[in-house]
């Protein structure tokens, strides 16, 4: 079986979403930027938990085969 990304990209980008998302929700004043920003805040968490579910299945950190 394969996946689109490593382990280690997944929990990359994850954190960067989180970071990105907790910045716009927090430091921008338009309810549209504050949503998109909860937007990525969610697609961030996302992604680290797909990290933490491939880990957990062994899949290793720079494998996109497993």
């Amino acid at each position: 079986m394969s996946v689109p990304m490593s382990p280690l990209s997944y929990l990359v980008f994850g954190l960067a979403f989180v970071g990105l998302g907790c910045w716009m929700a927090l430091f921008n004043d338009p309810m549209m930027v504050r949503g998109l920003g909860a937007l990525f805040l969610l697609i961030g968490v996302g992604m680290v938990a797909g990290c933490i579910w491939l880990r957990r299945l062994g899949v290793g950190w720079f494998q996109t085969w497993f």
